[in-house]
């Protein structure tokens, strides 16, 4: 690998170096745990302290518990003590003098008594049954037993109580525990968390295997995080869903957002453009940013969300309404996804966890596009030529287009220089080619995809600690793309002193991608690949196909002096090195003082840097190379002049983002009275944001040497073999954006007797990117919410419905579109002719420009049947977004006829429900979870109407405004259609209708649409799904564990693709509908794919085109994943606390669709591809 200037950089020695650090890092966190975790020194300072408080002092800092009776310690004198930095032993020596006690260490259980003469065995206490016995030796070991859950794996902290006593300790790791021997006939009590409560004598105890419970723990175990505060789920009044680890981890991916497909509620998946698109609740912007807001650990992520290691998250909080998102002001109008990363935690033992997986996705399939078959297309190409379509590329010796090899035999044979019985027998041996097996074959392959991960987490009473160290290695399915990551994160806090602490995060990733686009360049000019084309002979010689010249031209070029000029595809993918390293660095630090209990003040800040280098190198023998040389070469009588110098050519691409946080606030959450809870915050926050870029092109380089040769870019030069007069490419370009951001923000809320909460939030959002007047420049925002808890109230008595609880909330979200300002810009460009400096204005000043707004309302009720068999959550919202940025009409003298600005509006509704369900628990557990979301928006306000054209289009595919047709009363992404009259029973051309008659005057129905388009157009839907959610199964028994997720999609419809005939002829774009077309009379009844016509008809192809004939539903029910696990402990490694080994299988396929055309709705250009993972889970 090289960098910008040409000098290799060994990566391999460079990747092998950081996983020795990795190493090393990790190597000595193990030894600082264990250092902390096995000696730990005690330091006590007391003045006339009581015994129980020197107890619990060193009770924190050893990890240990303190065994007594009452009575023990009722006649012990305060203490005074200067112990510092001892062992344990000592320590309680020390205490042994002043109060005449004894210690007996048993396991992390220290058992006390009274100094006495006699041993401590014979201070037991009698027998709670009151007989006779005398102690045996077998009586006077320790009490010693293990808690398991059901499936046989330890449970780490379960409390185990001696009834009766205060006497209690808690399992280890390995979840065992100990006690004295005096205990020995009385009865434990054993709880964990989730868990149903068991008791058991103590003589009896081995191994204790608790159930989980019916209970629901989620009420109480659930936090929320808004990314500024985490809350109890009990006394948030928002919209909040929230992702869990163990859920998180159920998928497999290289990058967190995939992970959140079909499991994550309100959030609809789109990824037919290629990188999914998510939208929480609905559209609510036109023109400005329509993707949620990404928060990692409290801070906006300005970076790519594909650099983050998804093994390095903890879990996930969706803010999905006004009070839970508006704390984030104008970027939380589309919601906002808060990603909290993994962290040590205080008194934690070491715990190391690797994990590994490999994802193998299917090849992609090249039949999946229905197209024409080889010899249907052989037999157009015959008729076509026998009609002189191609008279005119073959009688051009001008720009010397291209000719499939058909077309060159038939011209052969018309000029006598191939026998007819010839050209039919090297046509017919063409018929049996398809290209599609070829291009899968040479240039697709099964993805392969491999994650690698370890991490350790722990801490002691003053320091906590996170580190970890991925790495992925993704193969794609085209081949000679890849992308490897290396990504290393560690996490520390210190507590000092008292009531301080402080914490530092710091990530590094390196990522590293190919990208070879040979096989989108595999073409006939303009044209397709026609289908029968062969890349590769019996031999396995690599073949030259005709692509941007006609072949006899291009075979002659070495004659003339030039450089080989023909296109060999399989060459391609040797011939060019395109590679792209993506660094980023992020730091970020949090200092927090508590006054008293409840009060703090914090400061946090965050840098964020990631720079970007591509290097596009292109080799002497890549065509693009070649072609470019051959293109300015000058042909004289005697010689020739390469005014493009031979060599490579490479093209550098470099870009800069930094992104800077700071931010200050004062919290309170706590009591200030009985029955009285307060949670708040407040604070100010300033945000920069810059991004810079360049690329440039070097000419004629040398890799050996790193130089390259000067271009004269100045003057004009006559190519080949058009001979027209251009100058050679400039490729190269500066951009630099600035934002700044400044916000204050307050939310609190208030809970009394744990069953009224009221909340209200605030925040004013500044910013260099609106208008002129300082009140335009702030927007300010506001949320309020109510929370009810009905349960809780004395007077509700209903048994089978324990939990229910009310809320509703109201507020103002924001967005931006930061592609226009107040003031009048501009974009500078160079002329192509005079090769001189051009501004080209973009947007007109604007002086009024403001931020836009979006209010929501939002209702809910949460609820819990008997033993949470069924429990989950109603939640109904409207949305109401004004000052949307939108076009609006401009007087022509201005220079322009439409404007940007605060001049749309528009609405939206919807309902979430999520369900939980145990269906049975023994001895199977069997659990369901079902999500439905519907999301409907509507344009109420639009001041232009857009070009007729767009009304057929499906713009949310690639999400390009200018393609958008914003329409008053519909969605933004609507789709229209001509009506449909049938086929023409004579002729098969496609009928609609003109002034209410059937017709074919395809320019006169056009012209009245688009005078009239709402009145004479069909309204065929929405293209995104309003209704969709997901059905999830688990099913557990013993160590395995079962689940699939279905889910569903509906109400929306798409457009299929068809034959175009203009398009088939000018682009070889096929179809197969070519073989259903109209041909007889008659045929009207059986198909209404159109006949043919030659000269093809422009104006009929694009009636037919946007038919409402052509519209299909999208309703679809997938299968769409499956998880396997086995968990177990390996008996004779003691080290090994459990490993978790899966199978997964991901996009298995649609069970029903709506639509009997064999297309799924979801990817309807590409289908996506089923992958299959296997993978391990090692907790140390």
């Amino acid at each position: 690998m090289r960098n910008t200037y040409g000098i290799t950089i060994p990566y391999r020695k460079i990747m092998r170096i950081s996983s020795l650090l990795i190493c090393i890092q990790l190597f000595a966190a193990y030894l600082f745990a264990a250092h902390t975790s096995t000696a730990q020194r005690i330091s006590v300072e007391t003045d006339r302290a009581t015994v129980r408080e020197v107890f619990r002092q060193i009770e924190k800092q050893a990890n240990i518990t303190f065994s007594y009776q009452e009575s023990t310690l009722a006649d012990v004198p305060p203490l005074t003590l200067r112990i510092s930095n001892k062992s344990l032993p000592e320590a309680l020596s020390e205490i042994s003098k002043q109060a005449k006690l004894d210690f007996k260490q048993v396991g992390k259980v220290i058992a006390v008594s009274k100094v006495k003469a006699k041993p401590v065995q014979t201070l037991r206490p009698k027998p709670q049954d009151n007989t006779n016995e005398k102690p045996t030796v077998e009586q006077q070991q320790p009490i010693r037993g293990k808690v398991t859950d059901e499936n046989g794996e330890p449970l780490q902290g379960a409390s185990v109580r001696v009834q009766g006593t205060q006497v209690q300790t808690s399992t280890d790791a390995e979840g065992i525990f100990t006690l004295p021997p005096q205990y020995n006939n009385a009865s434990l009590e054993i709880s964990y968390l989730g868990f149903d409560t068991y008791r058991v004598l103590a003589k009896n105890v081995e191994v204790v295997k608790l159930q989980k419970s019916e209970a629901s723990i989620q009420e109480i175990n659930i936090a929320v995080s808004t990314g500024y505060q985490t809350l109890p789920a009990e006394r948030a009044t928002g919209s909040f869903a929230k992702v869990d680890n163990e859920l998180f981890n159920r998928q497999v991916s290289t990058d967190v957002i995939s992970r959140l497909k079909a499991i994550a509620p309100s959030i609809l998946f789109d990824e037919r453009g290629g990188t999914p698109r998510l939208t929480i609740r609905g559209i609510s912007t036109i023109f400005g940013n329509d993707q949620p807001l990404i928060v990692v650990d409290g801070f906006v992520y300005d970076g790519d969300i594909q650099n983050i290691n998804p093994n390095d998250v903890e879990d996930i909080d969706i803010l999905r309404d006004a009070a839970a998102a508006s704390i984030w002001g104008v970027r939380a109008g589309n919601g906002v996804v808060v990603i909290k990363t993994k962290r040590g935690q205080t008194d934690q033992p070491m715990k190391i966890e690797l994990n590994s997986n490999v994802n193998i996705g299917q090849k992609p399939d090249m039949f999946y596009q229905s197209q024409m078959t080889p010899t249907d297309f052989i037999d157009l190409e015959i008729d076509l030529f026998d009609r002189g379509y191609y008279n005119g590329d073959i009688n051009n010796t001008t720009s010397r287009p291209p000719l499939s090899p058909v077309v060159e035999i038939l011209a052969l044979k018309r000029s006598n220089t191939i026998t007819e019985a010839e050209a039919n027998r090297q046509i017919d041996a063409l018929r049996n080619n398809d290209v599609r097996n070829d291009l899968s074959r040479y240039f697709y392959q099964n993805s392969l995809n491999q994650q690698y991960n370890l991490n350790m987490r722990g801490g002691s009473g003053k320091h906590t600690y996170y580190i970890s160290g991925g790495y992925d290695r993704n193969l794609s399915s085209q081949i000679g793309n890849n992308y490897n990551r290396l990504s290393l994160n560690t996490q520390q806090t210190f507590t000092p002193i008292k009531n301080l602490d402080i914490n530092g995060r710091f990530s590094y990733m390196q990522s590293n991608s190919s990208l070879n686009r040979t096989v989108d360049e595999i073409k006939l000019g303009a044209r397709n690949i026609y289908p029968y084309a062969s890349l590769i002979d019996d031999e396995g010689n690599h073949l030259p196909i005709a692509n941007k010249y006609r072949m006899l031209y291009v075979q002659n070029a070495e004659n003339l002096g030039l450089l080989n000029w023909q296109y060999v595809p399989l060459d391609e993918l040797n011939n060019r090195n395109n590679q792209n390293t993506l660094v980023e660095n992020r730091f970020a630090a949090n200092v927090k003082y508590t006054f008293i209990k409840g009060l703090a003040a914090e400061a946090s800040y965050q840098y964020l840097r990631q720079s970007g280098n591509g290097r596009n190198e292109q080799n002497m023998e890549s065509f693009f190379t070649r072609d470019l040389i051959n293109s300015y070469t000058s042909i004289f009588s005697n010689r020739i002049k390469r005014n493009i110098p031979e060599g490579a050519i490479l093209d550098f691409s470099n870009s800069v983002l930094n992104s800077q946080t700071g931010r200050a606030a004062i919290t309170y959450n706590g009591e200030v009275a009985a029955k009285h809870e307060i949670a708040a915050i407040a604070g100010f926050e300033v945000r920069e944001v810059t991004s810079k870029g360049n690329r440039s092109r070097l000419y004629g380089y040398d890799e050996l040497t790193g130089t390259s040769l000067a271009i004269n870019y100045d003057s004009l030069y006559r190519t080949l073999p058009a001979n027209t007069l251009i100058r050679i490419p400039l490729s190269e370009g500066v951009s630099n954006i600035l934002d700044r951001f400044r916000s204050f923000f307050a939310n609190a809320s208030y809970t009394y007797n744990n069953k009224y909460t009221v909340s209200g939030s605030a925040r004013i959002d500044q910013s260099n990117l609106f208008g002129v007047s300082t009140n335009l420049k702030s927007v300010p925002l506001w949320s309020a919410g109510l929370k009810y808890s009905i349960d809780k109230e004395e007077f509700y008595k209903v048994d089978w419905l324990p939990m229910l609880k009310v809320r509703a909330t109201y507020g103002y979200n924001g967005n931006l579109d930061n592609t226009v300002t107040a003031y009048t810009t501009a974009g500078t460009t160079t002329t192509a002719f005079t090769g001189q400096r051009a501004a080209v204005l973009r947007n007109p000043p604007n002086t009024n420009l403001r931020w836009e707004r979006s209010a929501m309302f939002n209702a809910a009720i949460d609820f819990g049947l008997k033993n949470n068999r069924l429990s989950g959550s109603v939640e109904y919202f409207t949305r109401k977004g004004t000052d949307l940025i939108g076009n609006g009409p401009l007087n022509s003298i201005t220079g322009f006829t439409a404007f940007k600005g605060n001049v749309a509006s528009m609405k939206g509704k919807g309902v979430d429900i999520i369900l939980n369900s145990i269906n049975i628990l023994k001895p199977i557990k069997w659990s369901t979870t079902f999500m439905y979301s519907y999301a409907a928006d509507e344009i109420t306000d639009y001041q232009i109407k857009p070009n007729l054209a767009l009304y057929y289009s499906d713009a949310s595919v690639g999400r390009y405004n200018f393609d958008y047709s914003p329409v008053e009363g519909k969605p933004l992404f609507n789709l229209f259609s001509n009506r449909w009259a049938g086929l023409n029973p004579d002729t098969g051309d496609p009928q609609g209708y003109l002034d209410g008659e059937v017709s074919t005057n395809y320019a006169a129905m056009s012209t009245a649409a688009s005078n009239a388009p709402l009145d004479l157009l069909v309204y065929s839907g929405t293209v995104l799904p309003p209704s969709f959610g997901a059905i999830r199964n688990i099913f557990d028994y013993k160590q395995f564990s079962l689940s699939f997720n279905v889910s569903f999609r509906y109400g929306h419809v798409f457009r299929r693709n068809g034959i175009n005939y203009t398009s088939l002829l000018s682009y070889y774009q096929t179809h197969a509908e070519f073989a259903d077309r109209w041909q007889n009379p008659g045929d009207e009844l059986q198909t209404n794919i159109p006949s043919m016509v030659y000269p093809a008809n422009s104006n009929r192809d694009i009636f037919y085109g946007r038919s409402e004939i052509r519209i299909e539903k999208g309703d679809h029910i997938r299968l769409q994943d499956i998880n396997l696990s086995y968990t177990f402990r390996p008996v004779h490694l003691s080290t090994i606390k459990g490993i978790s080994a899966f199978v997964y299988a991901n996009n298995v396929g649609i069970l029903w669709k709506a639509t009997e055309v064999d297309i799924d709705p979801d990817y309807p250009t590409m289908k996506l591809p089923l992958t299959t993972a296997i993978g391990f889970r090692a907790n140390l």
